[in-house]
C-alpha cells in the first residue's frame, strides 16, 4: 500500500500578516468593547448608590420591618 502524501498549495500556506506597528481591526474592536463596557458598569455603580438609599429611605418611611432588607442595605 503506497504511502499517502499531503501537499499543502501554495493558497492554503497564505495567511494574512499584519504590518508592524499597527493593530488588527478586531484587536481594536474588542478593546473599544471592553472600555465601553467597563463605563457602563461603572456608571451603573456609581448611579445605583442614590437608588439604594432611596430604597431604604422609602422602607423606613413606609414603617417596614427592617429585617426585610438585605444586609448593606441595612443603616445603623
Amino acid at each position: 500500500m503506497p504511502a499517502i502524501e499531503i501537499k499543502t498549495g501554495e493558497a492554503m500556506n497564505k495567511r494574512p500578516t499584519n504590518h508592524p506597528g499597527k493593530p488588527s481591526v478586531l484587536s481594536v474592536v474588542r478593546l473599544v468593547l471592553s472600555l465601553c463596557a467597563l463605563a457602563t458598569t461603572s456608571v451603573a455603580a456609581i448611579l445605583w448608590n442614590p437608588i439604594d438609599a432611596d430604597f431604604i429611605n422609602r422602607t423606613d418611611n413606609a414603617g417596614w420591618d427592617e429585617t426585610m432588607l438585605l444586609r448593606h442595605q441595612i443603616h445603623g
